[in-house]
């Protein structure tokens, strides 16, 4: 019974430890297990990590950055996280530009937003794509030439009417 403790990954922080896989919160570090945040490594972008795939702060499974299927290829990574090419989005949208939204998702739970400068990163964001993104110019412009219409519409309505009367008196 005693072996199924280490072998089931039940041991509980503070524990003593020799592989990840004992732990409850399979972390293992310097022989005591650790709360999960002291075996992850950070990153800013895909190149700190040693698998290559940097998501939201941390390094992940590299199958989140992109995996290939028959030609087809395509990543998890949601809007706001860092990307370095389009296969790595699940919109497949990975947009670089001068300065992007670097989104961490911290131990709390909460994600937190910063902005890096491209030139410390050569790095891009995943974004939504095109066809689902809403252009507030052009519905504000739409808008405004729907209310321009109806009140041509009135306008000319009330120049006939006055006309007619006027042509009965």
């Amino acid at each position: 019974m005693a072996g199924d403790t280490c072998w089931l990954g039940l041991k509980p922080i503070q524990d003593y430890c020799g592989n990840n896989f004992e732990c409850y919160s399979r972390c293992c570090s310097g022989d005591t297990c650790s709360d999960f945040g002291e075996c992850v490594q950070t990153c800013k972008v895909n190149s700190d990590c040693d698998n290559e795939c940097c998501s939201f702060g941390y390094c992940t499974s590299g199958s989140l950055c992109g995996t290939c299927d028959n030609g087809h290829c395509q990543g998890r990574k949601t809007e706001g996280d860092v990307c370095d090419s389009n296969i790595e989005c699940s919109s497949l949208k990975c947009v670089k530009r001068g300065e992007v939204t670097l989104a961490t998702l911290e131990q709390d739970g909460m994600i937190h937003y910063s902005l890096i400068n491209d030139t410390d990163y050569d790095v891009g964001t995943c974004m939504r794509p095109l066809t689902t993104a809403i252009s507030y110019t052009a519905l504000g412009q739409l808008v405004i030439v729907l209310f321009a219409m109806v009140l041509i519409a009135i306008a000319t309505c009330l120049l006939c009417c006055n006309s007619n009367k006027n042509q009965r008196e």
